[in-house]
């Protein structure tokens, strides 16, 4: 792609994200809505969570392009009912990393790409792309990434339906005990939520 150069106040940025984000979550009907809800949901949490302005705006363009990655994963793995093979696993991985090569290149973003490519990420390092743990991952990478998690269970996808709030949130909080994900986002995405 050619080099340019255009300002963007974050206000009409998020505008403009929301229109990739409708790009994103149509390359599969199973995530139709998945970046427009996870926006959403991360607007009601950073208000739960009394964070400032430009953190709001910045977290919502997170989550709308979290997922941007994914535009380079064959629709035949992401629609897939059955189980992935490891290769398959590997080609669903790898779009975390994808979207954090695609961010870096826009500049004064670094905040919101490693908030949007970290949504994969666990607090005991076992997760991708880069294997951060919780000493790296700040509230706002842990609500990006605790609301995926969310959204993912509350909504149909190709091996399963899609669950209800207290089941999901039965679900998260398994995950806790493997200090996978963060106890506080979770009791926040309860009351939130429910």
């Amino acid at each position: 792609l050619p080099d340019f150069k255009m300002e963007v106040t974050l206000d009409k940025f998020l505008y403009i994200t929301k229109i990739f984000s409708k790009i994103i979550d149509g390359k599969s009907k199973f995530t139709a809505k998945h970046s427009f809800d996870l926006e959403e949901k991360s607007l009601r949490l950073v208000e739960y969570f009394g964070l400032d302005e430009e953190t709001k705006l910045k977290i919502q363009i997170a989550s709308n392009l979290h997922d941007i990655g994914k535009l380079g994963t064959p629709n035949s793995i992401l629609d897939k009912e059955g189980s992935l093979t490891n290769s398959e696993l590997f080609e669903i991985k790898k779009h975390a990393y994808l979207t954090h090569s695609i961010l870096s290149k826009i500049d004064n973003f670094s905040d919101i790409t490693k908030w949007a490519s970290a949504h994969h990420e666990r607090l005991d390092g076992s997760g991708y792309p880069f294997g951060l743990t919780s000493n790296e991952l700040g509230l706002e990478e842990r609500i990006v990434s605790c609301l995926d998690f969310y959204q993912a269970l509350v909504e149909d996808r190709p091996y399963r339906k899609s669950m209800e709030h207290d089941v999901a949130v039965s679900l998260l909080r398994k995950n806790l005990s493997n200090l996978d994900i963060d106890v506080d986002i979770i009791d926040a995405i309860d009351v939130v939520f429910k």
